[in-house]
């Protein structure tokens, strides 16, 4: 991709306080995009706020919103914000993730399992379904669901983690 691939588009990404969010949010600072970072972690957030500052051009938009994506509500009100900072969307990307309860299925705690599905599959869902009519409004736009090694090549002992992202 050349440098300014991205230019003037505006993106919504999810889990972009570390790991690969981060990294895709940094590779769509240094294309040109306007960013909307979300995370759960506000100081982190916030660390990557600052360190992106350093990398956008003047004219790039970096805005931060902490949220849980299992929560409704506070996606909601991540959406309103967006749109209340950027004129349309472009790009989402569902990053959000976590591993969930580890160990054996019968010794896994309900809420913890509950919580992972939540997160990683029904939060990503929401912002889609959210979105959606937007795209279609516009007549573009891109989704990104990322789903990971979870869903592909489950791992012992991570089963609401693999349940989560094969569902994707």
């Amino acid at each position: 991709m050349s440098k300014d691939n991205l230019l003037g588009k505006n993106a919504f990404i999810t889990g972009a306080s570390q790991g690969l969010g981060y990294e895709i949010a940094k590779g769509f600072i240094s294309m040109g995009a306007n960013i909307f970072l979300c995370a759960r972690s506000d100081i982190k957030l916030r660390k990557v706020y600052e360190e992106f500052q350093q990398l956008k051009h003047p004219e790039q938009k970096i805005v931060i919103f902490p949220i849980d994506i299992s929560i409704e509500a506070q996606c909601d009100k991540a959406i309103e914000y967006f749109f209340e900072s950027f004129n349309k969307i472009d790009i989402l990307i569902n990053n959000a993730g976590i591993i969930g309860p580890k160990g054996l299925f019968d010794n896994s705690e309900w809420l913890q399992w509950k919580y992972a599905m939540n997160v990683n599959f029904y939060g990503s869902v929401y912002l889609i379904f959210r979105f959606l009519p937007h795209f279609k409004k516009q007549r573009s736009g891109s989704i990104i669901q990322l789903s990971g090694g979870g869903a592909t090549s489950p791992l012992p002992n991570m089963t609401a983690y693999a349940a989560s992202k094969a569902a994707l």
